[in-house]
């Protein structure tokens, strides 16, 4: 069994990969490639002295491929590198499987993909080209093991749109040789090197350039920059014809600096065409890297998924990233988990959320936000319709009822976009068919029609949604004024309770002066003499004499 902790696979349309069916069918028989691919597998598994993986096997032995996927992740037996090399002898006649996840195979730090087993893997997937995504992340590769063969997979395949090796020990030829094999590759759109600390990528700054300016088809790339010459990289990124959607810096040290000019200057750069997706996780940005970020989303209209989890962000940060959202009309998901969150930003947060109207997931898990900053965000769920998630509720201190009332808004919000996404394609369905039967000098016209009707409707939407905050408005002044009456009513009780404190004090210090006054005016005459002659009494005692009776 692997050792990584079980992920599920990734599916196509999370990689925003546009793969055509034609990339996803093999050629020849589904039918027979299956019994071809679960008999070869058997085979190798026989001849190398292991039992096979059930999950595995019972894939191939399914009637269908079509569209499916496998990962190591999910694997029922512990795998050894036999077993590894048994299933890569089998990949090549699995016609119909599009994603292959072999991710996690090491013991011990030792990776089980051999260099052998490694080039036949790379071998099997060119030979197959129902293979559209593999993932080789979390495996120990280091240069020796993958440098040759990243070139060969990237550079000689006619079909595959996704690689991904993150969390293994390349270095700097592992690096040099993606980038280099990339400026001829015509098909990859999605490669993830990040989480390989050891590859000096501000060193490669003149080799992305040429990349980039050469490659035509890349969309999605991730990388990890080290600290000293990470603003080399990302500058060149920045001046990058703009043709990358998703971006992730994950597990960099971005310092503030280099978040506050060339992250900043990455965003700006694409504000009307370009990112769709920055991942900046376990980047380091703290506070005066997150404020940059919402200082460049301001002007920037394109960028709909912001990851900045495991950040150190704090209070001016998050209000600052709060403010931007009351404004911005792009950015549908965004995740602050893992901060240092607290009632005060979540109130903050929540005054952003009343207004907004794309954001659908917030994700604010695993922070110092409390009842009261968990209350604020439950009122404004009462005027937000598209928020769907606010991230793992669970790892918040607050109550199971408030948790279970802040998911009911949330699950009534879900609903609403369910019904939506029904009704829109209930409708879109009727209009399509209405459009075949019109004659096409008719169906100019009644597109025309369409577009008004839905015209109408998003003004008639707004204007319900008004009202509903007009109300939401009047209701939180109703309140509000209510509070102050209540407010005023306390401190004038409070006022008064004061001054009768004060007056009961200062008569009983003029009591107590009084008392003692009359006390000093009692001891005079014979009594004062008896004071006088005890004391002296005692005094005659203490040397050791006596005294004479009066």
């Amino acid at each position: 069994m692997p050792t990584d902790t079980p992920r599920k696979p990734p599916r196509l349309q999370d990689m925003h990969l546009d793969i055509s069916p034609g990339q996803r069918r093999a050629k020849g028989s589904t039918g027979s490639a299956t019994s071809a691919g679960s008999d070869r597998y058997t085979q190798a598994c026989a001849r190398m002295s292991v039992s096979p993986e059930p999950a595995f096997l019972r894939l191939l032995q399914s009637p269908s491929l079509e569209g499916t996927s496998y990962s190591t992740a999910q694997a029922e037996g512990r795998l050894t590198a036999d077993g590894v090399r048994a299933m890569v002898a089998a990949l090549d006649t699995c016609r119909g499987l599009h994603t292959v996840r072999l991710v996690g195979l090491k013991r011990a730090g030792a990776p089980l993909l051999s260099p052998e087993s490694l080039g036949a893997l790379v071998r099997a997937v060119r030979a197959n080209p129902s293979i559209v995504a593999l993932d080789l992340s979390e495996n120990a590769l280091d240069d020796t093991h993958a440098a040759g063969h990243i070139g060969a997979l990237i550079t000689h395949n006619p079909s595959l749109v996704s690689l991904r090796l993150r969390g293994n020990l390349l270095k700097a030829e592992g690096g040099r040789a993606a980038l280099d094999a990339l400026a001829s590759n015509r098909v990859l759109r999605d490669l993830d090197l990040g989480a390989n600390p050891m590859v000096s990528w501000g060193a490669q700054a003149t080799s992305l350039a040429r990349m980039l300016q050469e490659n035509t088809t890349l969309t999605a790339l991730g990388v990890t920059l080290d600290d000293n010459q990470s603003s080399a990289f990302v500058h060149a990124l920045a001046r990058a014809p703009a043709r990358l959607r998703t971006l992730r810096l994950v597990h960099n040290k971005i310092t503030e600096k280099l978040c506050a000019t060339g992250v900043a200057e990455l965003l700006r750069s694409r504000a009307k065409v370009g990112l769709l997706e920055l991942d900046l996780s376990h980047a380091y940005t703290q506070e005066r890297g997150a404020i940059a970020v919402a200082e460049a989303l301001r002007t920037n209209t394109t960028l709909t998924k912001l990851s900045l989890a495991h950040n150190g962000i704090a209070g001016a940060g998050a209000v600052a990233l709060a403010d931007v959202l009351t404004m911005n009309t792009t950015l549908t998901s965004a995740s602050l988990a893992s901060n240092l969150l607290t009632d005060s930003t979540a109130v903050a947060l929540a005054a952003a959320l009343a207004q907004n109207e794309v954001l659908t997931a917030l994700e604010l898990g695993r922070n110092g936000i409390a009842t009261a900053g968990a209350q604020a965000l439950r009122q404004a769920l009462q005027a937000n319709r598209t928020l769907v998630t606010l991230g793992d509720l669970a790892t918040l201190p607050i109550s199971v009822g408030l948790r279970a009332s802040i998911d009911w808004y949330l699950k009534g919000n879900e609903e609403l976009r369910d019904q939506a996404a029904v009704e829109q394609s209930g409708k879109q369905g009727h209009r399509d068919g209405l459009l075949k039967m019109l004659p096409e000098a008719e169906q100019h016209l009644r597109r025309q029609v369409y577009d008004l009707e839905d015209a109408y409707a998003r003004a008639n939407s707004e204007r319900q949604q008004l009202g509903h905050e007009n109300y939401q408005v009047n209701r939180l002044l109703d309140v509000t004024v209510t509070r102050n009456a209540e407010l005023l009513e306390s401190v004038a009780t409070l006022q008064d309770r004061l001054e009768k404190l004060t007056a009961l004090k200062r008569h009983g210090k003029k009591k107590a002066t009084t008392g003692k006054k009359k006390g000093a005016k009692d001891l005079t005459g014979k009594q004062v003499r008896d004071v006088i002659k005890g004391e002296a009494r005692e005094a005659r005692l203490h040397q050791g004499g006596s005294f004479p009776h009066a």
